[in-house]
């Protein structure tokens, strides 16, 4: 029971750990080994043509599982942070996460309605078609891509001032401080990062596309099925298996990230960090101050 137990703490990290779900963002064509070519073309032509109106809850669905992949994502990592003997303190930095992910959410939803406010006055007053479908895709695409390494970056960076026990603004401060009289580092061992990531993104890919797609794809050994849509409920759960593939190519994707990440923390600077005593507690809104320019 305890090595089982063990396992289940670890599962989180094969699914959502570091920069884990970001080769299918750079490579949808990942997920679509897991289907029949064929029957996911029809799918998605079917969406963008005469079921358009499943279209909306598709998004919707797709959405809902993309945000609930970074907050996982986020809460992996504070576990791996704190463990389980700060629970206070780990669902604390969580809802100050999810309160800075919905400030990002509100921000991208207010650009997507402008490009479609847009679309459709350039295709009313000019009879310009605008292509509202593709930017939302190129912006839904990128979008994730970039978040999800960005947030892998700063919890990289940041996760040594953490484990102090400091808070998340404490620790960007105090990361700030070291940035500036350390930037070349920094910027030396972040372009690293951007480095292995990339590279474990395209061998990942390589090794999908040459050999396992000729066991999943070819062979027919494990697809997943796709049915069409006659109700809102087959659109759903299309969304749904969609997604299940997606979480397969995360699995499959994780040993790699796991070497990486292995690697690029054999190699981070020596940031020499000093645990917060009892003494020298500064709240955060002195910290806030201190990177106030």
């Amino acid at each position: 029971m305890h090595k089982m137990a063990k396992v289940i703490e670890k599962l989180p990290g094969l699914f959502f750990g570091e920069w884990i779900g970001v080769q299918v963002f750079m490579f949808p064509m990942l997920v679509h080994y897991w289907f029949n070519l064929m029957g996911l073309q029809v799918w998605i032509k079917a969406l963008l043509s005469y079921q358009v109106h499943y279209f909306p809850i598709t998004l919707f669905v797709f959405l809902f599982f993309c945000v609930l992949f970074i907050l996982i994502k986020q809460l992996a990592f504070l576990e791996t942070v704190y463990g389980n003997n700060d629970r206070t303190k780990r669902y604390s930095e969580f809802f100050k996460f999810i309160f800075l992910a919905h400030k990002g959410l509100l921000v991208m939803g207010f650009a997507l309605m402008l490009v479609y406010i847009l679309g459709a006055f350039m295709k009313y007053f000019y009879k310009f078609e605008f292509p509202v479908r593709l930017l939302f895709y190129l912006f839904f695409q990128w979008g994730l891509l970039l978040f999800v390494i960005g947030q892998y970056l700063v919890n990289t960076w940041l996760s040594p001032y953490l484990k102090t026990g400091a808070s998340w603004i404490q620790s960007y401060a105090r990361f700030v401080r070291y940035a500036k009289k350390n930037l070349r580092s920094v910027i030396s061992h972040s372009i690293l990062m951007l480095g292995v990531i990339n590279f474990s993104i395209f061998i990942f890919y390589f090794i999908m596309d040459r050999f396992l797609s000729v066991f999943i794809y070819q062979q027919h050994l494990f697809q997943f099925k796709l049915v069409t849509m006659h109700s809102t409920l087959d659109a759903v759960y299309n969304a749904c298996t969609v997604f299940l593939a997606f979480m397969v190519t995360n699995l499959l994707f994780a040993p790699i990230v796991k070497l990486g990440h292995r690697l690029l923390e054999y190699m981070r600077p020596d940031m020499k960090i000093n645990n917060i005593s009892t003494t020298d507690t500064v709240n955060d809104a002195t910290y806030q101050s201190e990177t106030t320019p």
